[in-house]
């Protein structure tokens, strides 16, 4: 695996079951992937002469599409960071999994979400001027979609927006039914602060 991003695990040499590589920074952090079983793979860091396990990184395989292993710098900090592209679905959202480099530790911190997200990010994008995670669900077989963003402060991310349209109720007739949420976040939490529902013209 090469110090640049990856569209998918590249077992270029050695054991192909295992990866060894380095992600560049202030305090080069040094990491491995192993084989472990079919979609998964253990995800490890070399602390104090030793390899530790930082996490099993399980991931779907879905036709046309293959999970990826990145390397880049989320946070546009100048120190590199390792993301997992856990799975997608039809309508192409991408969720994936975010470890964050600190090079004050030299230790990976894995981002986290609310316990509702299930610290996965669908099509993570940050803004290094605002350190605005926003995230984008589009609609797809459970017919919900949300927009939602984060605040970044320094390896924490701190809920701010959440719209979730709900559109499993619509009338098929009227178009009429679809539900809006929005919330703030409180104390880490997604707190709903309107609920309203408005008519689809156009179905998806």
């Amino acid at each position: 695996m090469t110090n640049e991003e990856q569209d998918s695990i590249n077992w270029t040499s050695g054991n192909k079951l295992r990866n060894e590589f380095e992600l560049n920074g202030n305090n080069p952090i040094r990491c491995a992937l192993t084989v472990v079983a079919d979609e998964s793979v253990v995800f490890s860091q070399y602390i104090n002469e030793h390899w530790q396990t930082i996490d099993t990184l399980r991931y779907s395989v879905f036709p046309g599409a293959t999970p990826a292993f990145r390397i880049t710098d989320f946070n546009q900090d100048g120190n590199e960071d390792f993301m997992c592209w856990t799975h997608t679905n039809v309508h192409g959202n991408e969720w994936e999994q975010i470890f964050l480099n600190n090079s004050a530790t030299g230790e990976l911190q894995k981002l986290h979400t609310t316990p509702d997200e299930e610290n996965v990010w669908c099509a993570p994008q940050y803004n290094a001027k605002t350190k605005i995670i926003s995230c984008t669900e589009v609609s797809g077989a459970y017919r919900i979609s949300s927009e939602y963003t984060y605040k970044l402060d320094g390896f924490t991310a701190v809920p701010v927006n959440k719209e979730v349209q709900d559109n499993t109720q619509i009338d098929i007739y009227t178009g009429e039914g679809a539900e809006i949420r929005k919330y703030n976040g409180k104390n880490g939490k997604w707190k709903v602060i309107k609920t309203e529902t408005e008519e689809i013209t156009e179905q998806e």
